[in-house]
Protein backbone atom coordinates (compact mmCIF):
# COMPACT_ATOMS: atom_id res chain seq x y z
CA UNK A 1 0.00 0.00 0.00
CA UNK A 2 1.32 3.55 -0.78
CA UNK A 3 1.61 5.63 2.13
CA UNK A 4 0.70 9.29 2.52
CA UNK A 5 3.28 12.03 1.70
CA UNK A 6 4.17 13.27 5.20
CA UNK A 7 5.54 16.23 6.55
CA UNK A 8 8.93 14.96 7.72
CA UNK A 9 9.16 14.08 4.01
CA UNK A 10 8.49 17.76 3.27
CA UNK A 11 11.08 19.11 5.54
CA UNK A 12 14.09 19.06 3.63
CA UNK A 13 13.28 20.58 0.77
CA UNK A 14 11.21 22.80 1.25
CA UNK A 15 13.19 24.16 4.26
CA UNK A 16 15.21 25.02 1.73
CA UNK A 17 13.05 27.12 0.24
CA UNK A 18 13.96 30.38 1.69
CA UNK A 19 11.83 33.43 0.43
CA UNK A 20 14.86 35.53 1.81
CA UNK A 21 16.81 34.62 -1.08
CA UNK A 22 15.11 35.92 -3.89
CA UNK A 23 16.13 39.48 -2.59
CA UNK A 24 19.67 38.69 -3.64
CA UNK A 25 18.37 35.73 -6.42
CA UNK A 26 14.63 35.74 -7.39
CA UNK A 27 15.08 33.51 -10.28
CA UNK A 28 16.98 31.42 -8.02
CA UNK A 29 13.86 31.37 -5.81
CA UNK A 30 11.38 30.72 -7.87
CA UNK A 31 12.95 27.90 -9.77
CA UNK A 32 13.11 25.92 -6.40
CA UNK A 33 9.68 26.91 -5.28
CA UNK A 34 8.14 25.67 -8.89
CA UNK A 35 10.62 22.38 -9.20
CA UNK A 36 9.27 21.41 -5.44
CA UNK A 37 5.72 22.21 -6.29
CA UNK A 38 6.45 20.07 -9.19
CA UNK A 39 8.35 17.23 -7.58
CA UNK A 40 5.40 17.08 -4.88
CA UNK A 41 3.28 16.67 -7.48
CA UNK A 42 4.86 14.10 -9.38
CA UNK A 43 5.86 12.22 -6.06
CA UNK A 44 2.04 11.99 -4.90
CA UNK A 45 1.10 10.78 -8.06
CA UNK A 46 3.66 7.91 -8.16
CA UNK A 47 1.84 7.10 -4.84
CA UNK A 48 -1.44 6.91 -6.02
CA UNK A 49 -2.74 3.59 -7.10
CA UNK A 50 -3.34 3.55 -11.31
CA UNK A 51 -6.80 1.89 -11.29
CA UNK A 52 -9.56 0.00 -9.52
CA UNK A 53 -7.73 -3.28 -7.36
CA UNK A 54 -9.93 -5.27 -5.50
CA UNK A 55 -7.34 -6.03 -2.92
CA UNK A 56 -7.70 -2.77 -1.85
CA UNK A 57 -10.08 -1.17 0.51
CA UNK A 58 -12.64 1.47 -0.52
CA UNK A 59 -11.72 4.33 0.82
CA UNK A 60 -8.02 3.48 1.51
CA UNK A 61 -6.70 6.65 -0.38
CA UNK A 62 -8.23 10.24 -0.63
CA UNK A 63 -9.95 12.25 -3.44
CA UNK A 64 -6.10 14.26 -2.95
CA UNK A 65 -2.83 14.38 -1.74
CA UNK A 66 -2.57 15.29 1.79
CA UNK A 67 -0.61 18.03 1.55
CA UNK A 68 -1.32 20.94 -1.11
CA UNK A 69 1.51 23.30 -2.50
CA UNK A 70 0.30 27.06 -3.10
CA UNK A 71 1.60 29.65 -4.85
CA UNK A 72 0.53 33.20 -4.01
CA UNK A 73 0.44 36.25 -6.14
CA UNK A 74 3.13 38.83 -4.89
CA UNK A 75 0.67 41.95 -3.84
CA UNK A 76 -0.35 39.13 -0.69
CA UNK A 77 2.79 39.29 0.84
CA UNK A 78 3.03 35.81 0.69
CA UNK A 79 5.24 33.33 -1.05
CA UNK A 80 3.93 29.87 -1.03
CA UNK A 81 1.76 27.87 1.13
CA UNK A 82 1.71 24.12 2.58
CA UNK A 83 -1.86 23.23 3.62
CA UNK A 84 -2.61 19.59 4.75
CA UNK A 85 -6.33 18.18 4.84
CA UNK A 86 -8.08 15.13 6.28
CA UNK A 87 -10.07 12.66 4.24
CA UNK A 88 -13.13 14.75 4.49
CA UNK A 89 -11.19 17.71 3.09
CA UNK A 90 -11.05 19.79 5.80
CA UNK A 91 -7.75 21.44 6.64
CA UNK A 92 -5.96 20.40 9.64
CA UNK A 93 -2.37 22.24 9.14
CA UNK A 94 -0.88 25.36 7.48
CA UNK A 95 2.66 26.56 7.09
CA UNK A 96 2.92 30.10 5.21
CA UNK A 97 6.00 31.23 3.60
CA UNK A 98 6.18 34.80 3.31
CA UNK A 99 8.41 36.98 0.59
CA UNK A 100 10.12 39.02 3.86
CA UNK A 101 11.55 35.44 5.47
CA UNK A 102 8.89 35.44 7.92
CA UNK A 103 7.18 32.01 8.64
CA UNK A 104 3.65 31.20 10.04
CA UNK A 105 2.23 28.00 11.56
CA UNK A 106 -1.74 27.43 11.71
CA UNK A 107 -3.74 25.46 13.56
CA UNK A 108 -7.20 23.78 12.94
CA UNK A 109 -9.87 22.65 15.27
CA UNK A 110 -11.34 19.51 13.84
CA UNK A 111 -13.87 21.07 11.42
CA UNK A 112 -11.01 22.73 9.60
CA UNK A 113 -11.58 26.10 11.14
CA UNK A 114 -8.32 28.24 12.24
CA UNK A 115 -7.66 28.26 15.70
CA UNK A 116 -4.55 30.02 15.75
CA UNK A 117 -1.40 30.80 14.09
CA UNK A 118 2.11 31.32 15.09
CA UNK A 119 4.59 33.77 13.65
CA UNK A 120 8.47 33.88 13.49
CA UNK A 121 10.96 36.58 12.33
CA UNK A 122 12.74 35.53 9.29
CA UNK A 123 16.27 34.09 9.52
CA UNK A 124 19.70 36.51 9.89
CA UNK A 125 21.95 35.67 6.96
CA UNK A 126 24.06 33.32 10.04
CA UNK A 127 20.66 31.51 10.36
CA UNK A 128 20.25 31.05 6.93
CA UNK A 129 23.78 29.21 6.59
CA UNK A 130 22.73 27.65 9.77
CA UNK A 131 19.37 25.78 8.47
CA UNK A 132 21.06 24.92 5.39
CA UNK A 133 23.86 22.60 7.08
CA UNK A 134 20.56 21.41 8.90
CA UNK A 135 18.98 20.79 5.92
CA UNK A 136 21.27 18.56 4.78
CA UNK A 137 21.32 15.91 8.01
CA UNK A 138 17.19 15.77 7.21
CA UNK A 139 15.02 16.55 10.35
CA UNK A 140 13.32 14.35 11.62
CA UNK A 141 9.98 16.22 12.79
CA UNK A 142 7.71 18.64 11.25
CA UNK A 143 8.24 22.37 11.36
CA UNK A 144 11.63 21.07 13.16
CA UNK A 145 13.53 24.15 11.58
CA UNK A 146 11.66 26.62 13.70
CA UNK A 147 12.43 25.70 17.13
CA UNK A 148 15.50 27.95 17.12
CA UNK A 149 12.95 30.98 15.20
CA UNK A 150 12.20 33.91 17.47
CA UNK A 151 8.15 34.27 17.38
CA UNK A 152 7.45 37.42 16.40
CA UNK A 153 3.19 37.33 17.00
CA UNK A 154 0.69 34.61 18.43
CA UNK A 155 -3.04 35.00 17.21
CA UNK A 156 -6.07 33.19 18.32
CA UNK A 157 -8.98 33.33 16.41
CA UNK A 158 -12.42 33.56 17.65
CA UNK A 159 -15.17 30.80 16.30
CA UNK A 160 -15.61 32.40 13.14
CA UNK A 161 -12.21 31.22 12.63
CA UNK A 162 -11.17 34.59 11.29
CA UNK A 163 -12.14 37.54 13.76
CA UNK A 164 -8.79 38.26 15.92
CA UNK A 165 -9.88 37.16 19.81
CA UNK A 166 -6.30 37.49 20.98
CA UNK A 167 -2.98 39.20 19.53
CA UNK A 168 0.06 38.74 20.76
CA UNK A 169 3.63 40.59 19.38
CA UNK A 170 7.09 40.07 20.42
CA UNK A 171 10.10 41.75 19.88
CA UNK A 172 13.66 40.39 19.02
CA UNK A 173 14.60 39.98 22.06
CA UNK A 174 11.29 38.15 23.57
CA UNK A 175 9.97 41.16 25.25
CA UNK A 176 6.17 41.58 24.63
CA UNK A 177 5.43 44.63 22.54
CA UNK A 178 1.85 44.92 21.84
CA UNK A 179 -1.01 42.78 23.61
CA UNK A 180 -5.06 42.90 21.70
CA UNK A 181 -7.84 41.52 23.08
CA UNK A 182 -11.47 41.26 21.33
CA UNK A 183 -14.13 43.69 23.50
CA UNK A 184 -17.65 42.61 24.18
CA UNK A 185 -18.21 45.26 21.38
CA UNK A 186 -16.50 43.84 18.84
CA UNK A 187 -13.63 46.18 18.74
CA UNK A 188 -10.18 45.57 18.89
CA UNK A 189 -8.42 47.06 22.14
CA UNK A 190 -4.08 46.84 21.69
CA UNK A 191 -1.58 47.81 24.51
CA UNK A 192 1.73 48.27 23.80
CA UNK A 193 4.97 48.59 25.75
CA UNK A 194 8.19 50.65 26.01
CA UNK A 195 10.90 48.66 25.07
CA UNK A 196 12.92 49.63 28.46
CA UNK A 197 9.70 47.45 30.64
CA UNK A 198 8.83 50.89 31.73
CA UNK A 199 5.18 50.11 31.61
CA UNK A 200 2.24 50.23 29.01
CA UNK A 201 3.16 52.82 26.27
CA UNK A 202 -0.14 53.05 24.83
CA UNK A 203 -3.63 51.67 24.73
CA UNK A 204 -5.35 51.79 21.04
CA UNK A 205 -9.42 50.99 20.12
CA UNK A 206 -10.25 49.77 16.87
CA UNK A 207 -13.54 50.24 15.83
CA UNK A 208 -15.72 47.07 14.21
CA UNK A 209 -18.52 49.83 13.38
CA UNK A 210 -15.60 51.95 11.48
CA UNK A 211 -14.21 49.16 9.74
CA UNK A 212 -11.08 48.88 11.62
CA UNK A 213 -10.29 52.64 12.27
CA UNK A 214 -8.51 53.96 15.47
CA UNK A 215 -10.91 55.83 17.14
CA UNK A 216 -9.66 56.17 20.69
CA UNK A 217 -5.69 56.60 21.97
CA UNK A 218 -4.00 56.81 25.02
CA UNK A 219 -0.12 57.81 25.39
CA UNK A 220 1.42 56.99 28.76
CA UNK A 221 4.70 58.52 29.98
CA UNK A 222 7.73 56.67 29.49
CA UNK A 223 8.42 57.12 33.10
CA UNK A 224 5.35 55.83 34.14
CA UNK A 225 3.74 58.38 36.05
CA UNK A 226 0.59 58.72 33.89
CA UNK A 227 -0.97 59.89 30.53
CA UNK A 228 0.76 62.28 28.32
CA UNK A 229 -2.03 62.71 25.37
CA UNK A 230 -5.20 61.17 24.56
CA UNK A 231 -6.96 61.12 21.33
CA UNK A 232 -10.44 60.82 20.11
CA UNK A 233 -12.12 60.32 16.97
CA UNK A 234 -15.43 61.94 16.48
CA UNK A 235 -17.55 60.77 13.94
CA UNK A 236 -15.85 61.44 10.15
CA UNK A 237 -14.10 64.41 10.36
CA UNK A 238 -13.11 65.52 13.95
CA UNK A 239 -10.58 64.43 15.85
CA UNK A 240 -9.15 65.67 19.38
CA UNK A 241 -6.04 65.33 20.77
CA UNK A 242 -5.87 66.47 24.47
CA UNK A 243 -2.26 67.00 26.12
CA UNK A 244 -1.48 66.44 29.57
CA UNK A 245 1.50 67.84 32.15
CA UNK A 246 3.24 65.59 34.40
CA UNK A 247 0.62 66.15 37.02
CA UNK A 248 -1.99 64.72 34.90
CA UNK A 249 -4.10 68.20 34.53
CA UNK A 250 -4.49 68.83 30.35
CA UNK A 251 -2.63 72.02 29.50
CA UNK A 252 -3.47 71.81 25.54
CA UNK A 253 -6.22 70.58 23.19
CA UNK A 254 -6.07 70.19 19.74
CA UNK A 255 -9.11 70.00 17.50
CA UNK A 256 -9.01 68.57 13.66
CA UNK A 257 -11.91 69.59 11.96
CA UNK A 258 -13.28 69.21 8.16
CA UNK A 259 -12.30 72.54 7.39
CA UNK A 260 -10.43 73.99 10.50
CA UNK A 261 -8.38 73.38 13.24
CA UNK A 262 -8.37 74.49 16.52
CA UNK A 263 -5.53 74.95 19.42
CA UNK A 264 -5.90 75.55 23.12
CA UNK A 265 -4.54 75.95 26.01
CA UNK A 266 -5.46 75.79 29.62
CA UNK A 267 -5.27 77.05 32.93
CA UNK A 268 -3.79 75.40 35.60
CA UNK A 269 -7.23 73.65 36.57
CA UNK A 270 -7.33 72.05 32.98
CA UNK A 271 -10.58 72.71 32.10
CA UNK A 272 -10.47 77.17 31.64
CA UNK A 273 -9.31 78.64 28.15
CA UNK A 274 -6.39 80.74 28.16
CA UNK A 275 -6.21 80.60 24.58
CA UNK A 276 -7.11 79.11 21.76
CA UNK A 277 -5.90 79.78 17.97
CA UNK A 278 -8.14 78.73 15.41
CA UNK A 279 -6.75 77.74 11.38
CA UNK A 280 -9.86 78.34 9.51
CA UNK A 281 -9.63 77.94 5.91
CA UNK A 282 -8.70 81.53 4.95
CA UNK A 283 -7.58 83.09 8.32
CA UNK A 284 -6.36 82.71 11.27
CA UNK A 285 -7.41 83.73 14.60
CA UNK A 286 -6.05 83.62 18.04
CA UNK A 287 -8.25 84.51 20.95
CA UNK A 288 -7.63 85.56 24.76
CA UNK A 289 -9.89 84.60 27.64
CA UNK A 290 -10.25 86.58 30.77
CA UNK A 291 -8.87 84.31 33.95
CA UNK A 292 -11.93 84.96 36.20
CA UNK A 293 -14.96 84.87 33.94
CA UNK A 294 -13.74 82.65 31.47
CA UNK A 295 -14.64 84.85 28.69
CA UNK A 296 -12.98 85.76 25.54
CA UNK A 297 -11.72 89.32 25.95
CA UNK A 298 -9.31 89.69 22.77
CA UNK A 299 -9.51 88.03 19.38
CA UNK A 300 -6.73 88.52 16.90
CA UNK A 301 -7.59 87.70 13.27
CA UNK A 302 -4.58 87.14 10.19
CA UNK A 303 -5.84 86.52 6.90
CA UNK A 304 -4.07 84.44 4.34
CA UNK A 305 -4.96 86.89 1.29
CA UNK A 306 -4.05 90.39 2.70
CA UNK A 307 -1.48 91.52 5.69
CA UNK A 308 -3.84 93.18 7.55
CA UNK A 309 -4.36 92.39 11.08
CA UNK A 310 -8.01 92.33 12.88
CA UNK A 311 -8.18 93.15 16.39
CA UNK A 312 -11.09 92.82 18.76
CA UNK A 313 -11.68 93.20 22.13
CA UNK A 314 -15.37 92.17 24.18
CA UNK A 315 -16.73 93.42 26.77
CA UNK A 316 -16.08 90.40 29.60
CA UNK A 317 -18.85 91.86 31.99
CA UNK A 318 -21.94 91.20 29.62
CA UNK A 319 -24.68 88.94 30.95
CA UNK A 320 -24.72 87.58 27.75
CA UNK A 321 -23.56 84.01 27.33
CA UNK A 322 -24.35 83.04 24.41
CA UNK A 323 -22.60 85.40 21.78
CA UNK A 324 -19.50 88.23 22.45
CA UNK A 325 -20.28 91.73 23.54
CA UNK A 326 -17.86 93.41 20.75
CA UNK A 327 -16.54 97.05 22.71
CA UNK A 328 -13.80 98.12 19.21
CA UNK A 329 -12.82 96.28 16.33
CA UNK A 330 -9.31 97.58 14.91
CA UNK A 331 -7.59 96.84 11.60
CA UNK A 332 -3.80 97.19 11.46
CA UNK A 333 -1.81 97.39 8.31
CA UNK A 334 2.00 97.43 7.72
CA UNK A 335 3.71 100.54 7.40
CA UNK A 336 4.76 101.65 4.37
CA UNK A 337 8.58 102.85 4.85
CA UNK A 338 7.42 105.66 2.49
CA UNK A 339 5.18 107.47 4.74
CA UNK A 340 7.17 110.29 6.63
CA UNK A 341 8.02 109.77 10.05
CA UNK A 342 5.94 113.14 11.65
CA UNK A 343 2.80 111.40 10.00
CA UNK A 344 3.35 107.66 11.70
CA UNK A 345 0.90 107.36 14.45
CA UNK A 346 1.03 104.67 17.13
CA UNK A 347 3.15 101.32 16.08
CA UNK A 348 3.12 97.95 17.11
CA UNK A 349 5.41 95.16 15.96
CA UNK A 350 5.71 97.66 12.87
CA UNK A 351 2.17 97.93 11.81
CA UNK A 352 -0.05 100.97 12.70
CA UNK A 353 -4.04 101.89 12.75
CA UNK A 354 -5.63 101.69 9.63
CA UNK A 355 -9.37 101.83 11.03
CA UNK A 356 -11.47 101.37 14.81
CA UNK A 357 -14.74 100.53 15.42
CA UNK A 358 -16.59 101.65 18.76
CA UNK A 359 -19.99 99.80 19.97
CA UNK A 360 -22.76 100.14 21.71
CA UNK A 361 -23.94 97.47 24.57
CA UNK A 362 -26.03 96.41 22.12
CA UNK A 363 -23.66 95.49 19.19
CA UNK A 364 -24.72 98.42 17.09
CA UNK A 365 -21.85 100.89 16.08
CA UNK A 366 -21.16 103.74 17.86
CA UNK A 367 -18.12 105.36 16.07
CA UNK A 368 -15.96 104.28 12.89
CA UNK A 369 -13.01 106.10 12.78
CA UNK A 370 -10.25 105.59 9.53
CA UNK A 371 -6.70 106.80 9.20
CA UNK A 372 -5.01 108.42 6.75
CA UNK A 373 -1.34 106.05 5.95
CA UNK A 374 0.50 106.59 8.98
CA UNK A 375 -2.20 105.73 11.59
CA UNK A 376 -1.98 109.41 13.04
CA UNK A 377 -3.98 111.77 11.24
CA UNK A 378 -8.01 111.15 11.35
CA UNK A 379 -9.69 111.05 7.81
CA UNK A 380 -13.14 110.13 8.55
CA UNK A 381 -15.68 109.68 11.47
CA UNK A 382 -18.79 108.14 11.17
CA UNK A 383 -21.02 108.58 14.77
CA UNK A 384 -24.35 107.29 15.37
CA UNK A 385 -26.92 107.45 18.37
CA UNK A 386 -27.89 104.62 20.29
CA UNK A 387 -30.96 103.13 18.59
CA UNK A 388 -30.57 104.74 15.57
CA UNK A 389 -31.10 103.23 12.26
CA UNK A 390 -28.48 101.71 10.39
CA UNK A 391 -28.73 104.52 8.12
CA UNK A 392 -29.04 107.41 9.88
CA UNK A 393 -25.76 108.84 10.95
CA UNK A 394 -22.95 112.15 11.25
CA UNK A 395 -19.76 111.67 8.98
CA UNK A 396 -17.13 113.59 9.47
CA UNK A 397 -14.44 114.40 7.07
CA UNK A 398 -10.92 116.03 7.97
CA UNK A 399 -8.22 117.37 6.12
CA UNK A 400 -4.52 115.54 5.95
CA UNK A 401 -3.34 118.69 8.83
CA UNK A 402 -5.98 117.05 11.15
CA UNK A 403 -8.55 119.90 11.19
CA UNK A 404 -12.21 119.42 10.34
CA UNK A 405 -12.93 119.98 6.73
CA UNK A 406 -16.87 119.32 6.75
CA UNK A 407 -19.30 117.67 8.39
CA UNK A 408 -22.70 115.20 6.59
CA UNK A 409 -26.13 114.40 8.12
CA UNK A 410 -27.15 110.71 6.66
CA UNK A 411 -30.75 109.54 6.79
CA UNK A 412 -31.93 106.60 5.28
CA UNK A 413 -28.21 106.66 3.93
CA UNK A 414 -29.10 109.39 1.60
CA UNK A 415 -27.08 113.07 2.86
CA UNK A 416 -29.87 115.43 4.24
CA UNK A 417 -27.51 118.57 5.38
CA UNK A 418 -23.81 119.09 4.46
CA UNK A 419 -21.96 121.57 7.08
CA UNK A 420 -18.36 122.75 5.51
CA UNK A 421 -16.04 124.17 8.53
CA UNK A 422 -13.80 126.97 7.49
CA UNK A 423 -9.93 126.68 7.15
CA UNK A 424 -7.24 126.39 10.30
CA UNK A 425 -10.14 125.86 12.76
CA UNK A 426 -8.47 123.97 15.53
CA UNK A 427 -11.40 121.48 15.80
CA UNK A 428 -9.86 117.58 15.83
CA UNK A 429 -11.16 114.26 16.38
CA UNK A 430 -10.47 112.78 19.69
CA UNK A 431 -9.27 109.00 19.54
CA UNK A 432 -7.68 108.35 22.71
CA UNK A 433 -10.29 105.70 23.21
CA UNK A 434 -9.46 103.44 20.53
CA UNK A 435 -5.76 103.65 20.74
CA UNK A 436 -5.94 100.50 22.72
CA UNK A 437 -2.62 98.50 21.51
CA UNK A 438 -1.76 94.54 21.95
CA UNK A 439 1.34 93.04 20.40
CA UNK A 440 1.01 92.11 17.10
CA UNK A 441 3.99 89.63 16.49
CA UNK A 442 4.13 86.85 15.31
CA UNK A 443 1.80 86.90 12.68
CA UNK A 444 0.92 83.56 12.20
CA UNK A 445 0.76 81.96 8.77
CA UNK A 446 -1.09 78.71 7.86
CA UNK A 447 1.40 75.39 7.67
CA UNK A 448 0.86 72.01 6.09
CA UNK A 449 0.48 70.16 9.33
CA UNK A 450 -3.20 68.61 9.29
CA UNK A 451 -5.27 65.95 10.82
CA UNK A 452 -3.45 63.17 11.73
CA UNK A 453 -3.95 60.28 9.07
CA UNK A 454 -6.60 57.84 9.71
CA UNK A 455 -5.48 54.59 10.83
CA UNK A 456 -6.82 51.73 10.47
CA UNK A 457 -6.13 47.93 11.64
CA UNK A 458 -6.90 44.91 10.30
CA UNK A 459 -9.62 43.31 12.98
CA UNK A 460 -9.87 39.54 10.97
CA UNK A 461 -7.35 37.20 9.02
CA UNK A 462 -8.62 35.22 5.90
CA UNK A 463 -6.58 32.27 5.77
CA UNK A 464 -9.10 30.87 2.68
Amino acid sequence: MARPVRSKDLAGPFQRVNPMNQTTNPRLFWGVVITFFIALGVLVFAFLPSGKDASTPAGTFAAKPAYTVVLKPIKSGEALRVVATASDGSRQYMRIEFQDGRTAIVDFDKGGKPVSMKEFYALSPAEQDAQARADKRRQSAPDADLATRKLSRLVEFAEDGKTIKSERSYRMSGSIKEMAVLSVEGDLVATSYYDNRSGIERIKVYAKKERGRLISEQVFRPDGTGLAEILTVSGYNETTRDFFDAKGVRYRSIVYGGWATEVVDYLADGKTRKMSTNYGYSSITVTTYDEKSGKAYMEKTFYDSSDAIQVSYYDVSSKNNYSRSTQLLQRWVKLDPAIPADSVGVTVDGYVLEQAIEYYETYNVRREVNFYPGGKVVKMTESRKSGASWGTFTRRHYRPDGSLDRTEEYLGNQVKSTVTAPSGNSERESVDAVLKTTPIAPVLKKTDEGAPKPEFKSLSINLD
